[in-house]
């Protein structure tokens, strides 16, 4: 029971610290939606683009370490797997993209906290 509680607090203690944040994206994401109505964003804001560019703002926002970005894209790849084998390829092609987007990301990441490491060493 004292773990439940315990649990419930760091969620409330995160929403609140971290509520700008969130509603800052929660803007993004609407914003991008209304972007996508319009003819030409339709056409070259893809949903795995939409996705990146929503997955950008949230590793400047929350500062998300690399192992998290590598975990997300292996789960992305391990759907990609699910829905070839359902023979959904239009899923599998968004997710796949977005997978290896993400994967360009996560090397970024990796880069900047070796620099970061190697900066507190000296």
């Amino acid at each position: 029971m004292q773990v439940l509680i315990e649990t419930k607090e760091k969620i409330i203690n995160f929403w609140v610290k971290n509520q700008p944040k969130t509603l800052f994206l929660l803007v993004c994401v609407v914003g991008v939606y209304f972007l996508r109505q319009l003819p030409y964003f339709n056409v070259t804001l893809t949903i795995s683009l939409v996705g990146i560019f929503l997955w950008l703002i949230a590793f400047l926002l929350f500062k998300l370490r690399s192992s998290f970005s590598l975990i997300i894209t292996i789960l992305a790849f391990l759907i990609t797997g699910f829905a070839v084998a359902i023979e959904k390829n239009e899923i599998a092609q968004e997710i796949a993209n977005f997978a290896y987007y993400l994967e360009i990301i996560v090397f970024f990441q990796v880069l900047l906290e070796s620099r970061n490491e190697k900066r507190e060493i000296i």
